[in-house]
C-alpha cells in the first residue's frame, strides 16, 4: 500500500510517496527526486517534467530485507510530549504541552518518548520571590528562576518551560546592576 505523506518544506514539491506511514520514522529513509530514468554507465537517458519525491533507498535497492527498528525521536514534537487520557485507541490526539496533532505512528511513538532532563517538572510549586528589589518566579519543585515579564504582566512559567539555576540567574541579575551603576556613574560624571 502507498502513502502520500505531504511535506511542505521539500523545496517546493508538496507530495512525498512512501511504501507505509513507518517509513517516516525508519533511519534508511533517504528522501530525495526521481529525476527520470538511470542507466548505469549512461547517467540520465530521460529526465522527467516534474519530478517526483521518493524514497531513494527503496527507489534504487529496494526497502531492506529486516526492516530496522522506528526511530521514537523522529516523532518528537516538543521536549515533553503529554498527551490526555483516552478511552479505547483515539486516532489523532493533540500535544498538551505544544497543540501539535499526532495520529497514527507518530502519535504511537510520541507517547513513548520520554521527557528531556531540564522538562521533567511542570512547576505545580512556583512562587512569587523578590531579591535585591527585583521579581521573580521560583520553582519549589525544580529551583529554576525566571524573570517577570513586565509587558505581559505577572505571568507563571509554562509547564516544562525552561529556567535558570539561582545561580545563573543570580549572577545576570548582578552583571544588570553592575551596568546600571556604571552608567549612573558616566551620566554624573559628565554632568560635574
Amino acid at each position: 500500500m502507498k502513502v502520500k505523506l505531504i511535506e511542505k518544506h521539500w523545496s517546493g514539491k508538496t507530495e512525498a510517496i512512501l511504501d507505509c506511514e513507518e517509513c517516516l520514522y525508519r533511519p534508511c529513509l533517504h528522501l530525495d527526486f526521481n529525476k527520470g530514468s538511470y542507466t548505469k554507465g549512461r547517467g540520465y537517458t530521460y529526465y522527467y517534467e516534474n519530478p517526483d519525491l521518493v524514497c531513494m533507498t527503496s527507489h534504487v535497492h529496494g526497502c531492506p530485507m529486516e526492516l530496522p527498528e522506528l526511530i521514537a525521536e523522529r516523532a518528537r514534537c516538543c521536549p515533553a510530549p503529554t498527551f490526555a487520557k483516552a478511552r479505547g485507541n483515539p486516532k489523532r490526539q493533540r500535544c498538551k504541552v505544544c497543540g501539535t496533532w499526532h495520529k497514527g505512528v507518530s502519535l504511537r511513538l510520541a507517547k513513548t518518548l520520554p521527557h528531556h532532563p531540564h522538562s521533567r517538572c511542570s512547576h505545580d510549586g512556583v512562587q512569587y520571590d523578590e531579591f535585591a528589589g527585583d521579581a521573580a518566579y521560583h520553582c519549589l519543585d525544580c529551583g529554576q528562576w525566571w524573570d517577570l515579564d513586565s509587558e505581559r504582566g505577572l505571568l507563571r512559567p509554562e509547564p516544562y518551560a525552561l529556567g535558570e539555576t539561582f545561580q545563573e540567574w543570580r549572577d545576570r541579575k548582578c552583571a544588570e546592576w553592575n551596568a546600571k551603576i556604571a552608567k549612573k556613574r558616566a551620566a554624573l560624571e559628565v554632568e560635574v
